[in-house]
């Protein structure tokens, strides 16, 4: 997988019971899982190797929300949780066309599927939502659509929401506007989730949002956005004027509307449809550059590691109560192949219940796996070591990671000045196939030789144990050819002494990209995970 990718995947992979969710960018090892002490002060050789251009978050610039404009228009492109339906059509990319009018407290949702005439239009109110056909200034009004859609308010976070740091994003991390990171408790109690997830906004110095990440929908998020695990906005702009009152006329005048049930509603959005007068003949009208059949071009591969890579990234977590999003190193070395990735954490220590700063290490070394904890002041106590499957980590990640997990490109954005300025990006997915649909992987690369990632996401993954890491940003990207890696970065540990355990090993779905891990002994650790 991508550098950031394969760090993300292998601490995203889900290991049901007492393990734990492990992804490929930066999520490493948050769990060793047995647990019988090291006893205080075991001393073991640190790698402090080299870890240049780690992100760090700023300060809020706002800790309270910024109402949106009374009026507004937005354009975003949205990728789905997988809810229903087979990969790839599943996972199809969508953009969305928002309008918004507080003063008649209603919202126009256009849905277009990418690289398809498939359109859902639907005006919502408090109390009534309608299907809509016809041209996008004069629209008549089709059906009822049979659910009620909560219509947001100007103001997206609810009242246990918080600031948590200030800073850039992908896919601009560099060059985009710093903005502001607020997240909040999600109510999902699905298995996975079990109320422990949490909902992330992003919002620039205006307080428009520029993106959203969710577990899960429900009714407390946006709209028809809430139906989207991943939303980047490409515009978002206020407007003095709308039509929405006097299209909430026209279809509250229409006569014998049929409304729609559950069969009906899922038949309409997946039905092609003829283009409509006034709208868009190609998703790229709306976002310029997108196009789903640019992933036939020749240059358009998987994602792959060929040569030895760093990358630094934001790793971010779909659970609420992992504080803010961890900064993380990777190393990687397709020889080994060889993979560490550290997080640069800050825990609660269990004697003292005060802040502690801590590493948490995961070393996969071609089928041999560990993770392992030190605290993050010299002389770097290592904490805890827990070997193999004990960490639901599996093997090192292979150098083709991305054909060999059946990863598929959705979508290209050639040289749009906000989702992809002067690059070409390709948006690719990859299923788990053991997971009956319910998650999925999300993957930005730019196109180019060696391929770079920009973005790795994974929707409804599994946050119940760890920190539940699910999204990287990925802030620094190299092949540190001119400086060989230091030795000690894939020095196996010491201190790693395992009693008898029936820990299983990592699912199926990881070791697609992953070799499989053939440790077999258990960890040790002082830390509640």
């Amino acid at each position: 997988m991508s550098s950031r990718d394969a760090t993300k995947l292998s601490a995203m992979c889900i290991v049901r019971g007492n393990h734990l969710l492990y992804g490929i960018s930066t999520y490493v090892v948050v769990a060793c899982l047995s647990l019988v002490s090291l006893g205080a002060g075991a001393q073991v050789p640190f790698p402090n190797y080299p870890e240049p251009d780690l992100p760090q978050m700023g300060q809020c610039a706002q800790r309270t929300p910024t109402p949106l404009p009374e009026k507004w228009e937005a354009i975003a492109l949205m990728s789905p949780y997988l809810y229903q339906g087979t990969f790839p059509n599943g996972a199809e990319l969508r953009v969305g066309r928002f309008t918004y009018d507080a003063s008649v407290g209603a919202m126009r949702a256009g849905v277009y599927r990418a690289g398809t005439t498939n359109l859902v239009d639907l005006l919502i109110t408090h109390d009534k939502t309608w299907v809509l056909s016809g041209s996008w200034d004069n629209p008549s009004c089709d059906a009822n659509w049979g659910k009620n859609l909560p219509v947001p308010g100007r103001i997206w976070q609810d009242q246990e929401a918080v600031c948590v740091g200030n800073q850039r994003t992908a896919p601009t991390i560099h060059t985009g506007p710093k903005v502001d990171w607020w997240k909040q408790p999600s109510p999902i109690e699905a298995r996975g989730a079990e109320g422990q997830a949490g909902d992330w906004f992003w919002f620039d110095e205006n307080g428009y949002p520029t993106r959203t990440f969710f577990w899960g929908e429900h009714s407390g998020l946006p709209a028809v956005l809430s139906e989207y695990a991943y939303s980047n906005f490409s515009s978002f702009q206020p407007v003095e004027n709308t039509n929405l009152e006097a299209l909430i006329a026209s279809c509250t005048a229409a006569k014998n509307l049929p409304t729609l049930d559950e069969k009906m509603r899922l038949a309409y959005r997946e039905t092609e449809q003829a283009p409509r007068v006034g709208h868009p003949d190609s998703v790229a009208e709306l976002i310029p550059g997108l196009s789903v059949e640019a992933c036939s071009s020749p240059d358009i591969e998987p994602p792959h590691w060929p040569e030895e890579i760093y990358i630094t990234s934001f790793s971010t977590a779909a659970k609420f109560l992992t504080p803010k999003p961890i900064s993380t190193s990777v190393y990687y070395d397709p020889a080994g192949p060889n993979l560490r990735t550290r997080l640069h954490k800050v825990e609660q220590d269990p004697s003292t219940h005060k802040p502690i700063e801590a590493f948490s290490d995961a070393l996969l070394l071609d089928q041999d796996s560990y993770g392992i904890d030190f605290l993050a002041n010299s002389p770097y106590t290592q904490l805890d070591c827990a070997k193999g499957p004990h960490t639901s980590i599996p093997g090192a990640p292979h150098p083709d990671w991305g054909a060999r997990g059946g990863c598929e490109c959705m979508g290209v954005i050639d040289n749009n000045p906000v989702l992809s300025p002067n690059r070409k990006t390709q948006v690719i997915s990859c299923p788990l196939p053991d997971y009956s649909g319910d998650t999925l992987f999300w993957m930005w690369y730019t196109v180019a030789e060696p391929p770079e990632p920009i973005v790795f996401l994974q929707t409804r993954a599994d946050i119940t144990i760890g920190t539940g890491l699910s999204l990287a940003d990925y802030y620094h990207w190299e092949e540190p050819t001119a400086a060989p890696i230091p030795g000690d970065i894939y020095t196996v540990p010491s201190g790693c002494e395992f009693p008898p355990s029936s820990a299983p090993t990592p699912p199926a779905a990881c070791l697609q990209c992953h070799n499989p891990s053939t440790n077999t002994g258990h960890g040790t650790s002082r830390w509640e995970r």
